[in-house]
């Protein structure tokens, strides 16, 4: 293909496409494992902190904590 000049246009290689194609889904799939991953920190934060005043009088020394 030329343009007005008489240069040649490089069109985009499939993969270029199939990347584009793909954006939104490698977006999700950080999004949603940096969601994965702070839901499960806030949940162990929450976790550990609900149960360290129980740990502290009963079982903390068999690992039941």
């Amino acid at each position: 293909m030329l343009n007005a000049e008489g240069e040649t246009i490089r069109k985009p290689t499939p993969s270029y496409y199939i990347k584009i194609a793909l954006l939104p889904w490698n977006i999700g799939m950080y999004l949603g494992t940096g969601l994965m991953v702070a839901a499960g920190v806030v949940r162990f934060r929450r976790a550990s902190a609900n149960t360290a005043p129980a740990a502290a009088d009963t079982h903390a020394r068999d690992g039941q904590i």
